[in-house]
């Protein structure tokens, strides 16, 4: 799990200050030798307005990168809560 926080992302504990959580899923479909990335949010901290989590994702996007099809990598990323 991937929490995202005011320092940017931080795996393993859910830090206390977290804004965030999203699960990362990944796998590979040898068939079509694709290998997709499927971002799901589990967790919102309800203090925080939706405008000013959608500026910190955006901020620290190195991590989730953006959603689409990347020759063979495919990344999808669910709404926020």
């Amino acid at each position: 799990m991937y929490h995202l926080t005011v320092r940017g992302w931080e795996t393993g504990e859910p830090p206390t200050d977290r804004i965030e959580t999203w699960l990362r899923s990944s796998y590979h479909q040898e068939s079509t030798s694709r290998f997709y990335i499927e971002w799901s949010c589990l967790w919102a901290n309800p203090s925080v307005r939706r405008t000013e989590r959608d500026a910190l994702r955006a901020r620290f996007n190195d991590v989730m990168g953006t959603a689409g099809n990347f020759d063979s990598r495919i990344v999808s990323i669910g709404e926020p809560l």
